[in-house]
């Protein structure tokens, strides 16, 4: 019988079980390239072609190369199912649903909610659409067993605060932290959180485990796994956060209600 897993590819994917689904989220696998004003130093940690078939591609969004590259983009086209918002959709191809913060939907038994993000600091000036740097979503995953939450690039702590009132504690959580900064943007202030919020976020959803991604092999991350894992621990929940390295499989903690 199969373990319920994940594993770590690097920047923001993962490849992951949730119900009877096999999931990557925000599908980066370009080698290390140089897009101008943003720049990849290593390739991932796991080749598209080990990776088998996958059922369920997550895109939080597709303006951004750390989170959507040109071979991430053709493992998305590969997968069974696509959900991204809604504007991304003509990107990802017709087999994509799209969904915006407050939508849900089902595939394969597994409830699927859009809930929202705000990439960059939350009084940033906010574009024609009402978006600060871009239109973002997170997802939130249900389960017979299990609630996953899936944080997309997100900053606000009021938002995981809304999605812990609203859903309850996660059984796990995928959060990008690595403070990702840009000097051009927001003059330099986080783009995503920093190991600090993403400790406050893991306390604050009651997760009895977390995955930080989104720290490693892009030059704007500018913090790591090192930095992620002290602010765990002077935020006492240490024990929460999952330190699998890149390219290993790990597994879901159990419920411990099953």
């Amino acid at each position: 019988m199969h373990t319920p897993g994940f594993l770590l590819i690097g920047g923001p994917t993962v490849l992951f079980d949730c119900g009877e689904l096999r999931w990557i989220s925000d599908p980066t696998f370009d080698p290390p390239t140089d897009y101008g004003l943003l720049r990849k130093t290593q390739g991932p940690a796991v080749e598209v072609d080990d990776l088998g078939p996958i059922d369920v591609a997550l895109i939080s969004h597709h303006d951004h190369r750390d989170n959507l590259d040109t071979l991430g983009l053709h493992v998305a086209r590969g997968a069974r199912h696509a959900v991204s918002p809604h504007h991304a959709t003509a990107v990802v191809g017709e087999h994509a649903f799209g969904l915006a913060a407050g939508e849900h939907l089902v595939i394969g038994g597994v409830t699927i909610h859009a809930v929202p993000a705000i990439h960059g600091p939350e009084d940033g000036a906010r574009d024609e659409r009402g978006f600060v740097n871009c239109e973002v979503i997170g997802f939130v995953l249900e389960s017979d067993t299990q609630r996953l939450y899936i944080s997309g690039d997100n900053t606000s702590m009021d938002i995981v605060r809304d999605i812990a009132e609203r859903f309850g504690p996660c059984d796990g959580a995928i959060i990008h932290a690595g403070r990702a900064s840009v000097p051009s943007k927001f003059a330099g202030q986080p783009l995503s959180m920093t190991g600090a919020q993403a400790a406050q976020a893991a306390t604050i959803l009651r997760a009895r485990q977390v995955v930080v991604v989104h720290n490693t092999q892009w030059v704007h991350f500018t913090e790591g796994p090192d930095d992620t894992y002290r602010a765990f621990v002077e935020a006492g929940v240490g024990d929460v956060l999952d330190t699998t390295p890149l390219g290993q499989w790990g597994t879901w903690r159990p419920n411990p209600s099953d």
